[in-house]
């Protein structure tokens, strides 16, 4: 939960780099029940594909595997 993130980005121009801190967002979800809504409706969603799609690569690693197996020598 308190995991710090850590990138590596490069600019093509300049930028500004902002910071939401999570007390913020929760101030401001509570303050908008609607926007609350969208957020936790957007993270299930990031949360299916992201399932969606580990699932999809397992059965394509098991695939090969079984393909790979059955190659001969």
């Amino acid at each position: 939960p308190n995991a710090v993130r850590v990138s590596t980005i490069r600019a093509v121009s300049s930028c500004e780099l902002l910071v939401l801190k999570r007390k913020d967002l929760m101030t401001l979800l509570d303050e908008n029940p609607e926007s609350r809504h969208l957020v936790e409706e957007y993270g299930e969603m990031l949360l299916s594909d992201s399932k969606a799609n580990a699932q999809a690569v397992l059965q394509q690693e098991i695939k090969e595997s079984l393909e790979f197996e059955n190659t001969p020598a």
